[in-house]
């Protein structure tokens, strides 16, 4: 009769689960580190929380904005809004009232367990998270929760399997990599300690002007020391007791019309759709042309060949730097000339020797994989991550210096 019981009080939590609609879990794209553990709890439940659609419902993310937090998990799978946790936080299971008379436990499963839902016949005694089932409150024990990703998912002492149902959950933990000792400050003092969800741990986003790891390095350049046009390089010393240092690289003439009319000639050349022009910038010693109109990556290559240009191809901190401040002011992201061929990253037909790749970035088995720059960064200059080359992004073409750069008594723009 109880066993009647239970079952009529599943049916009835699960009219509710879909009587309420879709869950959108709520969640923060970007979280910072905080330095006391936190205490969470899940609602073992159907009636709540059970989110189905994996980017829009369960981690309310855009999925193509480079997330790998997907994996080989299936677009749509009925589970509870999955967890991403701090290293050291605590992490507690309330189940459902009526399910504690009828006995259930968690299991520690892989991710092919957590997809199809284990048997209770698969289940060795290892992999239960309590000796004695799941009955009120239970806190999950550390050794589960180390750094990664985690599945756990019901496992029935009696009654029906409710895992296919929603009742197992994903939970990520992170670790921070924003200290180099650990009574050191946080980000030297000079930043924030931050993670966005599809992110393996917390790093370092170091706030203007300083950068490196531990945002314990300081740009030199910040302070605009070059006068009369001068453009400024920053030297990094390679010895610890000696300061970082500047370069001013100066043009021939002190005139900023002659140091930027090549710029303007090729804006004039290239102007012919002038919808199609952002802006022609002089820089890096190259001209760049942003353009905001959406296509896949072929014909954004084959845009830039028209142009009498190529797709971008970064050669230095400096220029990402340079280019990722000229594009964060636009809501799409930016193709560039890299991709994925023979086994390796190109770009214009060239093996990639520089690389500024987002954190968490996967850039070693993709095929049919090309290249974009973030628009809205956070992590400069590592702003490159990798999408399905069909995709529309905007264009960044870039044209190298020649002759017709140059005027009459002035030297072509700066180079590194």
């Amino acid at each position: 009769m109880k066993l009647q019981s239970f079952v009529v009080t599943i049916a009835l939590l699960l009219q509710l689960s879909m009587v309420g609609g879709q869950t959108l879990c709520n969640r923060s794209l970007v979280s910072e580190w905080k330095t006391q553990p936190t205490v969470h709890t899940v609602k073992w439940s159907l009636s709540q929380d059970i989110c189905s659609s994996f980017f829009t419902e369960c981690w309310n993310i855009d999925p193509y904005h480079g997330s790998s937090t997907a994996g080989n998990v299936p677009l749509r799978l009925s589970q509870i809004c999955p967890l991403q946790l701090q290293l050291g936080d605590l992490l507690f299971v309330s189940p459902e009232p009526s399910f504690q008379s009828y006995g259930m436990n968690l299991a520690n499963v892989s991710l092919e367990g957590f997809i199809r839902c284990p048997q209770p016949r698969d289940v060795h005694r290892h992999q239960l998270l309590f000796d004695h089932g799941l009955s009120g409150m239970r806190q999950i024990a550390p050794k589960w929760l180390g750094v990664g990703t985690h599945y756990f998912a019901e496992v029935p002492i009696r009654g029906p399997l409710l895992c296919h149902f929603g009742l197992r959950l994903n939970v990520t933990v992170k670790s921070q990599a924003c200290q180099k000792f650990s009574n050191s400050t946080f980000c030297s003092g000079h930043g924030k300690c931050l993670s966005r969800i599809w992110d393996g741990a917390y790093h370092c986003h170091c706030s203007h002007p300083y950068s490196g790891q531990f945002c314990q390095e300081i740009d030199k350049c910040s302070s605009k020391p070059c006068h009369n046009s001068g453009s400024c390089i920053s030297r990094k010393s390679q010895r610890e007791d000696v300061e970082d240092s500047y370069e001013c690289i100066c043009p021939a003439s002190f005139t900023e019309y002659e140091i930027f009319s090549g710029a303007q000639r090729l804006a004039e050349e290239l102007a012919v759709e002038s919808i199609k022009i952002i802006e022609v910038e002089a820089a890096i010693g190259a001209l760049y042309l942003f353009n905001p109109v959406a296509r896949n990556w072929t014909k954004a290559k084959e845009f830039c060949e028209t142009e009498k240009s190529t797709l971008v191809c970064i050669e230095s901190t400096l220029e990402e730097m340079f280019v990722t401040r000229e594009i964060a002011k636009h809501p799409k992201d930016f193709w560039m000339g890299h991709n994925y061929y023979n086994d390796k990253w190109e770009c214009n037909g060239i093996e990639t020797k520089i690389a500024y790749w987002s954190v968490a970035t996967v850039t070693n088995y993709f095929k049919d994989r090309c290249t974009i720059l973030l628009s809205r960064c956070l992590t400069t200059p590592n702003c490159w991550t990798n999408v399905d080359c069909s995709l529309d992004y905007f264009t960044i073409c870039e044209r190298k210096p020649d002759n017709k750069w140059h005027v009459e008594n002035a030297a072509p723009v700066s180079k590194l």
